[in-house]
């Protein structure tokens, strides 16, 4: 019994025997975020946020950041295999969202959420801000650090 359960466990996190999770499936992720912010600093704006992200991650969890220009402008996402639990959308037109896939609710992505507020209040202006999640943190990372003197930042315990 108790290896079907580690077993189920594993499956879980790692994903198999599901369809991928991604940003462009429709009702699989909210906004937690939202705002614009200085069209001739997108550079500082998209290094800043993806700096936050990767100094957000965890050596317990095996995600990872990845940053991929689009036609539109940049999109930073926390992966784990094909599933996106962050996804931060800068467009060219000065536009910054940040959205949380619903497997993103099982774990606490805090510090990602926190770390993009920082770097959006130094370069631009937060229109909208969900309330942190308040489940305990599940092995991620206590600390990020934007690589742009983003205070350090600690996940709320």
């Amino acid at each position: 019994m108790k290896f079907l359960l580690t077993l189920s466990a594993c499956l879980v996190i790692s994903a198999c025997g599901t369809a991928p999770t991604t940003a462009a499936k429709p009702g699989s992720f909210e906004t937690i975020q939202a705002g614009t912010f200085r069209q001739g600093e997108q550079a500082q704006f998209v290094d800043c946020v993806f700096d936050g992200f990767l100094g957000s991650q965890s050596m317990a969890m095996a995600t990872h950041v990845r940053q991929v220009k689009r036609a539109t402008g940049y999109r930073i996402d926390v992966i784990a295999g094909a599933f996106q639990y962050i996804v931060a959308d800068i467009e060219d037109n000065g536009q910054f969202k940040v959205t949380r896939s619903t497997y993103a609710k099982l774990l606490n992505f805090d510090t990602e959420q926190i770390s993009s507020k920082v770097c959006i209040e130094r370069f631009g202006m937060l229109t909208f801000d969900a309330p942190l999640s308040t489940k305990p943190s599940q092995g991620q990372a206590g600390y990020g650090q934007s690589g742009y003197n983003a205070p350090l930042l600690r996940r709320a315990e």
